[in-house]
């Protein structure tokens, strides 16, 4: 097996053990908030127990495919450019902790 065929394993098992995000928030201690500025999401991350320093954030498309990548500064804040597809977050905060923000939070902006 490839490394893309073993990643896209891996953020389906992260998706799939996630809850699903309703529009602000997420359940287990992490909080994302996002501005859209045109196509740009300037976005916060909060978490409980966890710095939300240096964090990777990936947009991911809907058929598992990483369309960009990047992280978080040390207040937890990263932008990203907002694809016309749906898409989701995977914010992965260290061992145990990956977080998806679901495609719904994203409908309104």
């Amino acid at each position: 097996m490839d490394a893309k065929t073993v990643n896209r394993l891996l953020f389906t098992a992260a998706a799939l053990l996630g809850a699903t995000l309703p529009a602000h928030s997420y359940a287990d201690g992490a909080d994302v908030s996002c501005e859209a500025e045109d196509s740009r999401r300037n976005c916060t991350l909060e978490l409980d127990e966890i710095s939300p320093a240096d964090l990777s954030v990936e947009v991911m498309s809907l058929d598992l495919y990483r369309l960009s990548k990047t992280r978080s500064n040390a207040k937890g804040e990263f932008t990203f450019i907002a694809p016309k597809q749906k898409y989701f977050l995977l914010i992965d905060a260290g061992p145990g902790h990956v977080f998806d923000v679901g495609p719904e939070h994203f409908a309104a902006n």
